[in-house]
């Protein structure tokens, strides 16, 4: 069903992403259409370091949905996890210029223990991050579809050899 809802859904490892603040792979990336969410395996020792990688992807995605829509000023949402397995941060990125906003989530620590309350938090946040880009996505389909315009759904990463 996910797939028939949803034919564009991928989760890509090690992507070739690049864009005027850097290039490199992106640990992992889930692709919906024109939407990404882009996941970063941290350091142990080092989350934040990991983050700032996050948001340098970050700027990559929002420059590319940036040129991607044909609104005068895009409402652009993208969003980044960075995670060692025990420590989480969330990222919004949210407009673009000077309308940019940036959200970063406190360190959530997880313990894979007792009743597991923070492993559902930290589910609970990616879940409804999940269910965000979804809704947009829809919203958007929608749109292009009545325009004729279902090419814009897609974001294109890399094709650097």
């Amino acid at each position: 069903m996910l797939r028939e809802d949803y034919p564009t859904l991928q989760l890509r490892v090690d992507e070739d992403f690049d864009g005027s603040r850097g290039y490199g792979f992106l640990d992992y990336v889930i692709l919906l259409g024109f939407l990404a969410i882009l996941v970063t395996e941290a350091k142990t020792e080092d989350i934040q370091k990991g983050v700032t990688q996050n948001l340098v992807q970050l700027h990559t995605a929002a420059e590319k949905l940036g040129k991607r829509k044909r609104e005068e000023k895009p409402n652009i949402n993208v969003y980044g996890i960075v995670t060692t397995g025990l420590s989480w941060r969330f990222v919004r990125w949210s407009g673009f210029e000077e309308n940019l906003s940036i959200e970063i989530s406190e360190v959530i620590s997880c313990e894979y223990g007792n009743d597991m309350k923070q492993a559902k938090e930290v589910l609970s946040i990616i879940s409804g991050i999940l269910q965000s880009q979804a809704n947009f996505y829809n919203e958007r389909r929608v749109r292009a579809r009545s325009d004729g315009r279902e090419d814009d759904l897609q974001l294109r990463t890399s094709t650097r050899a």
